[in-house]
C-alpha cells in the first residue's frame, strides 16, 4: 500500500488538502482510513502539518499526541471554517490550566473554547483579566463557558471601571441587573468595540431591554438608532421610535423592525422614499409600508418592492391590486409585457378571468411567471392554486401529468408544489426524478398530497431497504414524508448520519405563531428522531472508543455524545438521562435545558439528575436548567428556589408548558408566589413584566389589576405574544385598556403590541374598532377569538380582517358565520370562491384545527361572552 497514489501525493503536496473545505466526517474518514493503510502516523508533527483541511477533521485521540503534535495541530484549526469546538474539546481536555498565566490562556485561542466547567473554574482571575483581548472575540464558549469566565475576571470591577467593552463577546452572559448598571456614555463606547455589539445578538429580551432603557436615561430616540446594534432595536417601544427623526434610507434597510415599529418608521420615512433602489433597500421596514401608501406608488416602485421578502399577504394583495390598476389590457398584452410582471402580484389578482383573457398564444409566458411565484403565499386550502393549475393544464395541453415531459416539468417551477394527489400519481417515474429539485423546495406536504408522493417515491426509488444515504441525500427533506420506523431500516453509517445532520440544518422553525393554512415548514420529526438512534448507535460501536459505565443496564451518555447530538438528544431515553454523571450533566446542561421535544418523562429524569449536580441550586444554576424547571413540583419550588430572581425567571419563562399543563401551572403560580413575597406586583417594572413571559399566566387578575399601566405599555409588545388563561387574558386586556384607552380609539400601532389580548375583547368592544383596523389584529389573537363574539363582527369588518389572518380563522369561526358573512371572510382570499355548507375533507380539517391551549382559550372567551 506504501505506492498506493493517495500515500504518494500525500508525501509530495500539501495544496489540494489545503482546498478541501467542504470535506464531511465520512470523506475525511475515507482519506484517514487510506493514510492509515499506508503506514502514515498521522499523530506526527510533520505530518499533520501536511493535513490541510483534514485537521479539521481529526478522529485521533488527542491523548496520545505530543506537545509538538498538539501545537501544530492547533495551528492548522485556525484555517476551519466549520465548528471545530469537538477537535478542541479533544485537544485540550488533559490539559492543567490551574497553572496558566495570561499569556498561556491567550496563546490557546479559539481552543479555548474547548476548556471544560472545572478548567475553567481553575483559571486565576489574573490568567482571565490578562487574556481577555483574545477571549473576549472567541466565538465558540457556550453560555455557562461564559458566566465561568467572567465570574473568575471579577465582572463587577471591571464595570465599574468603565472597562466593559473589553468582554467583548462574553458581555452576553452579564445578568440584566449588570447590564442596566453601565451608563449611557459607557455603553456609546462599548458598542463601537465589534465583539461588544455582537455580543447583544446572543442575549436575551430581558439583557436587551436593561441596555435599551439604560441608554435611553440619557439619550434620545436618535441617539439609539445611530449608536445601539441592530440586535437591540426590537426592545425601542412604539413610542420611543416615533420620538425619532433621522431616519435614513440606509438606517430603514439595516434594523429588525418587528411589525408595530416598521408601522412607526414608515408612517414618518415613507415621504422620503424616491427611487426603485430605495424600496428595494428597505428590509423588515418594507412590513410596515400600508395599503393606502401602496395605492398611491408609481408602477416601477410597486415593481422594485415585489422583490422584498418581508411583504405580508395582505401587502402582497394590495400592490398586485395597486399594478394592475394601470397595466395593460390582458387581452392585448405582449409577451414582453407578461414577462415583467412581478410573479407573486400576478398570484394575487383579484380576478382570475383577466388572466384566462390572455391570447393563447401567450399564455407559456404567463406560465412562465407563475413558475416562479412563491406558492406559499397561497394558504393550503386556497381555491387560486386551482385556478393556476387548471390555467396551466389548459395552456399547456395536458389533462393528465403522464403526458407531461421533462423539460416541461422543468418549466412548471414552484407550480409543481400546488399538484394535487391526481397530478402526482400520474407523474412517470423519470419525471419525479426532474421534479425532486423543485417539490423538495415545497415545504410540508400533507394528507392525500403525502400519501402520493411516499407512494411515488418508492415506486421511483424503490423499496425502502434498498435506499442508500445517496437516495436520502438525492430526497433531501422529502426523506420526512417517511416514518421513523421507515428510516430505520436504513443502513445506519457515518455517511447516513451526515445526510440527516445536513438536511436537519437546512430546516428552521419559524418564529412566533404561524396558522396550520400557511405552514409549510416540513415536520422533520422522523428524520431528527433517526438521526438522533444513528449517532447514539455509532458512538458506541466505534471500537476504539470505550463503551461507558453501566447504570443498571444502562449504557450512560457521554459529554462528547451530548455535544453531537444537540437538540437531537431528545433520541436518549429516559433511563439514559437518568444515569448522567454530575460532571457530563453540568457540561451539557446549555444543550440539554433548551430541548423542546422532551416529554414531561424526560424532563423529571433530568430534574433528578439537576437536583443531585446542584445539592443547593443557586439562582445561576435554576436558570441553566431552563425548561428543565417544568418538571418541578410546586413543594420542589419552595424547596430549591425561594427566592427567584427576575434573570433565573427570565431563563424558564419563555416556555408555553407554563400554561398549557394544570400541574404545571400550578408550579408556576408557587414561583410567581415565591417571587412577590420580595417584588409587589404595583413595583414591577416593564422589564420584569417582559422577562416573565408565560410566568405571568400564573397571575390573578388581582395581581394584573396592581401592575402600573405605564410598565405594561413599555412591555406591551412581548406581553401581546402570550396565551394565557381566559381570567389573565382578560385581566390584560383591561390593563390594556387602562395604558391606550379605550378600544375603539386603538391605533394600528398599538393593536399589533397588544396582540393576543385583543381576543379578549367583548362584542361590545369590536363592534366599535373600525373595519380599516381589522387587519391589524394580529393572527394569532384571531385565532383565539371565540365563535361567539366571532359571528358577531359586521360584514365589513369581515371583509376587512386580510388574507393573514384569514389563514388564522379556525373551522368553528368559519361555522358560526351565516352565508353572507362568509362570503365576505372569503373575499380575503386570493380567489372568489362561494362558500358551501359541505363538511371539511380530512385534510382540511386537520388544517383548519387550533391547538388545544388556543381551543380551550376560545371555550371560555365564549362562556365568558355569553355571560354579558
Amino acid at each position: 500500500m506504501e505506492s498506493s497514489p493517495l500515500c504518494a501525493f500525500f508525501n509530495s503536496s500539501n495544496e489540494l488538502w489545503r482546498s478541501l473545505y467542504d470535506l464531511n466526517p465520512a470523506q475525511a474518514n475515507v482519506f484517514f482510513t487510506g493514510l492509515k493503510k499506508c503506514s502514515i502516523d498521522v499523530a506526527k508533527a510533520a505530518n499533520i502539518a501536511k493535513l490541510g483541511q483534514l485537521a479539521c477533521l481529526y478522529p485521533v485521540d488527542a491523548n496520545l499526541l505530543e506537545d509538538s503534535s498538539r501545537n501544530k495541530l492547533l495551528e492548522l484549526l485556525k484555517n476551519c471554517k466549520g465548528d471545530v469546538k469537538n477537535v478542541y474539546q479533544k485537544l485540550t481536555k488533559s490539559m492543567n490550566v490551574m497553572s496558566f498565566n495570561a499569556s498561556q490562556l491567550g496563546e490557546l485561542g479559539d481552543a479555548a473554547a474547548g476548556l471544560g466547567m472545572k478548567q475553567l473554574a481553575s483559571l486565576s482571575k489574573e490568567a482571565v483579566v490578562g487574556s481577555l483581548s483574545t477571549l473576549s472575540k472567541i466565538e465558540g464558549f457556550s453560555k455557562s463557558q461564559k458566566e465561568a469566565l467572567l465570574k473568575a475576571a471579577g465582572v463587577a470591577d471591571i464595570i465599574s471601571k468603565g472597562n466593559v467593552a473589553s468582554l467583548g463577546k462574553l458581555a452576553s452572559a452579564l445578568d440584566s441587573s449588570a447590564l442596566g448598571s453601565i451608563p449611557a456614555a459607557a455603553l456609546a463606547t462599548a458598542f463601537a468595540d465589534s465583539s461588544f455589539a455582537a455580543s447583544t445578538a446572543a442575549m436575551e429580551p430581558l439583557q436587551k431591554k436593561s441596555l435599551v432603557l439604560s441608554f435611553l436615561k440619557t439619550k434620545s430616540a436618535d441617539e439609539a438608532l445611530s449608536i445601539l446594534p441592530p440586535a437591540l432595536i426590537t426592545e425601542m417601544t412604539t413610542k420611543k421610535l416615533q420620538e425619532a427623526s433621522a431616519l435614513s434610507t440606509e438606517l430603514l434597510g439595516k434594523m429588525p423592525w418587528n411589525k408595530g415599529q416598521a408601522l412607526v418608521v414608515m408612517a414618518k420615512a415613507f415621504s422620503n422614499l424616491k427611487t426603485t433602489e430605495d424600496f428595494k433597500k428597505l428590509g423588515r421596514a418594507a412590513q410596515g409600508i400600508t395599503c393606502e401608501q401602496i395605492t398611491g406608488m408609481a408602477v416601477d416602485s410597486l415593481e422594485a418592492l415585489s422583490a422584498s421578502d418581508s411583504l405580508s399577504r395582505d401587502q402582497i394583495r394590495c400592490a398586485s391590486t395597486a399594478y394592475f390598476k394601470t397595466a395593460k389590457s390582458f387581452t392585448t398584452i405582449t409577451s414582453d409585457e407578461i414577462s415583467k410582471i412581478p410573479s407573486n402580484y400576478l398570484l394575487y389578482l383579484k380576478s382570475f378571468k383577466d388572466v384566462e383573457a390572455v391570447p393563447t398564444a401567450n399564455c407559456t409566458f404567463v406560465v412562465s411567471v407563475f413558475a416562479k411565484a412563491e406558492h406559499r403565499l397561497l394558504g393550503k386550502s386556497s381555491k387560486r392554486r386551482e385556478e393556476v393549475l387548471n390555467y396551466i393544464k389548459t395552456c399547456m395541453s395536458f389533462n393528465s401529468t403522464d403526458k407531461l415531459t421533462a423539460n416541461q416539468v422543468n418549466q412548471l417551477g414552484n407550480v409543481l408544489c400546488m399538484f394535487g394527489p391526481a397530478e402526482i400519481d400520474k407523474l412517470s417515474n423519470n419525471n419525479l426524478k426532474e421534479a425532486v429539485d423543485q417539490l423538495r423546495g415545497c415545504g410540508k406536504f400533507e394528507g392525500d398530497v403525502k400519501a402520493s408522493l411516499r407512494t411515488k417515491i418508492i415506486d421511483t426509488y424503490g423499496a425502502f431497504e434498498t435506499w442508500t444515504f445517496d437516495t436520502v441525500n438525492e430526497l433531501q427533506t422529502l426523506a420526512s414524508l417517511f416514518n421513523e420506523s421507515e428510516i430505520n431500516k436504513l443502513s445506519a453509517s457515518v455517511d447516513l448520519k451526515e445526510t440527516l445532520k445536513s438536511i436537519l440544518s437546512q430546516v428552521k422553525e419559524p418564529e412566533g405563531f404561524v396558522p396550520a393554512d400557511v405552514n409549510f415548514t416540513p415536520d422533520v420529526t422522523s428524520l431528527k428522531s433517526s438521526f438522533g438512534k444513528i449517532v447514539i448507535n455509532l458512538f458506541f460501536k466505534v471500537s476504539r472508543r470505550k463503551r461507558a459505565l453501566t447504570c443498571s443496564g444502562i449504557t450512560i451518555p457521554t459529554k462528547d455524545l451530548i455535544l453531537e447530538l444537540g437538540s437531537s438528544s431528545s433520541a436518549l431515553t429516559v433511563d439514559q438521562l437518568g444515569c448522567l454523571s454530575n460532571d457530563t450533566f453540568k457540561e451539557t446542561v446549555d444543550i440539554l435545558g433548551d430541548i423542546t421535544a422532551f416529554p414531561m418523562e424526560k424532563l423529571t429524569a433530568l430534574k433528578t439528575v439537576a437536583l443531585m449536580a446542584y445539592p443547593t441550586p443557586t439562582n445561576n444554576d435554576i436558570a441553566g436548567l431552563k425548561r428543565i424547571t417544568v418538571a418541578f413540583t410546586a413543594a420542589e419550588i419552595n424547596t430549591y428556589f425561594a427566592t427567584p430572581n427576575i434573570d433565573a425567571l427570565a431563563a424558564i419563562g419563555k416556555y408555553q408548558d407554563w400554561s398549557s399543563d394544570a400541574t404545571v401551572a400550578a408550579t408556576a403560580k408557587q414561583i410567581v408566589e415565591n417571587f412577590l413575597k420580595s417584588n409587589a406586583s404595583n413595583t414591577l417594572l416593564s422589564k420584569d413584566l417582559l422577562a416573565l413571559g408565560y410566568l405571568l399566566c400564573a397571575f390573578t387578575p388581582e395581581q394584573i389589576a396592581a401592575v402600573s399601566a405605564a410598565e405594561y405599555s413599555s412591555a406591551a409588545s412581548n406581553i401581546g405574544k402570550l396565551k394565557c388563561s381566559l381570567p389573565v387574558l382578560t385581566a390584560l386586556k383591561n390593563k390594556a385598556v387602562e395604558a391606550f384607552g379605550a378600544p375603539s380609539a386603538w391605533t394600528t400601532v398599538q393593536m399589533q403590541d397588544i396582540g393576543t389580548l385583543t381576543a379578549a375583547l367583548t362584542s361590545a368592544e369590536f363592534s366599535a374598532i373600525s373595519k380599516e383596523k381589522m387587519s391589524y389584529i394580529t393572527p394569532e389573537a384571531v385565532s383565539l377569538i371565540p365563535p361567539a363574539v366571532f359571528q358577531t363582527l359586521t360584514i365589513d369588518q369581515l371583509r376587512f380582517l386580510g388574507t393573514e389572518n384569514l389563514a388564522a380563522v379556525s373551522s368553528q369561526q368559519k361555522a358560526s358565520l351565516d352565508t353572507t358573512k362568509a362570503l365576505a371572510l372569503n373575499e380575503n382570499s386570493g380567489a372568489t370562491v362561494t362558500p358551501t355548507s359541505a363538511p371539511l375533507t380530512s385534510a382540511s380539517a386537520s388544517l383548519a384545527c387550533e391547538s388545544p391551549l388556543a381551543a380551550a382559550i376560545a371555550l371560555a372567551l365564549t362562556l365568558l361572552a355569553l355571560s354579558h
